[in-house]
């Protein structure tokens, strides 16, 4: 993205220590219920039709998550989605919408290459548009999402911090605007849809 100026590390004098303390990546989470489904069932040669059972859906943050930037020194942002699951086969699916300062390239969220913040290998990437970037998991019936199945973001929500970056870099980002990360949780039945791009064409239009 941006040239760096300097390859040398600074060296960070207690002022700037105390600035930069100041510069925290305040990253807000919340879950949207997207338990949009129905399906036809036969019964004595007539149609009928009712909607299938869906356990809740929603996000949930480690309390301990550490969203301050320090040059060297990591940051956390764990959630995971929690799902009770569903009577259909369905796709789960995560939206993140990622502040300006953020790209988006091999399942990790970046700022230059000072910032790094990875997506869980559970999840597979299915669309990058205009700062949305949106994951699934295709799940069989009754099948459940938790702290264990259901983590976003690579080990534990680890947020790398560059020791090289410096209290410029800080306010180069902070001049762009509040560096946030917003996720959003959806469930859809995957019975009737050819793909996971028609199932989340589907929901994400609500």
């Amino acid at each position: 993205m941006r040239d760096r100026k300097s390859n040398k590390a600074p060296s960070f004098t207690v002022m700037h220590f105390a600035l930069l303390l100041l510069c925290a990546v305040l990253v807000s989470s919340h879950a949207t219920l997207g338990l949009y489904a129905s399906y036809r069932s036969e019964a004595t040669g007539s149609a009928s039709a009712r909607v299938i059972k869906f356990g809740n859906i929603e996000i949930i943050e480690a309390n301990d998550n550490n969203l301050t930037l320090i040059p060297g020194v990591d940051g956390k942002k764990k959630a995971y989605v929690d799902f009770e699951g569903s009577e259909s086969a369905t796709y789960v699916f995560v939206r993140i919408d990622a502040s300006a300062h953020w790209t988006h390239e091999n399942s990790t969220l970046k700022i230059d290459e000072l910032v790094s913040l990875g997506i869980d290998s559970g999840w597979t990437h299915l669309t990058t548009e205009n700062g949305i970037i949106v994951y699934y998991k295709q799940l069989a019936p009754n099948t459940v999402l938790n702290e264990t199945s259901g983590n976003i973001f690579a080990n534990d929500g680890k947020i790398t911090v560059s020791t090289s970056m410096t209290y410029s870099d800080i306010s180069k980002m902070n001049d762009q605007g509040d560096i946030t990360i917003t996720l959003k949780a959806y469930a859809v039945q995957s019975i009737g849809f050819a793909d996971p791009l028609t199932a989340w064409n589907s929901v994400s239009k609500k």
